[in-house]
């Protein structure tokens, strides 16, 4: 009798162990699903990054609003792209201070 109530006793730890891990796992995958479309926002042409006129010779950077004309100059002169690279550097900066400040309600 006492080996049937401990096979019972252990088939249920089992099941316990295996819908607990169950759990965890789903836990754990919601959380990094909501992370991932977080991170992606809305996927439409709302969320774009960089608008690239070949006509007009530009680039807009959505994100920081930088814009830049003559970007065939910025593809062939390497201090161009790095003059770009500076602008867009020191928007995110900013950006990143702005979100620090806010947080602290600091104006």
């Amino acid at each position: 009798m006492r080996e049937c109530i401990s096979v019972h006793v252990g088939q249920a730890g089992n099941k316990l162990k295996s819908a607990l891990l169950q759990r965890e796992v789903e836990s754990r995958t919601s959380k990094a699903n909501q992370n991932i479309k977080n991170q992606m926002k809305h996927g439409d042409r709302a969320d774009k990054i960089r608008t690239y006129n070949y006509k007009a010779g530009t680039v807009l950077d959505h994100r920081y609003k930088v814009e830049v004309s003559n970007i065939g100059d910025y593809l062939t002169d390497s201090n161009k792209f790095m003059e770009l690279h500076k602008k867009v550097s020191i928007a995110w900066q900013l950006q990143k201070l702005a979100e620090i400040a806010n947080d602290l309600n600091v104006e």
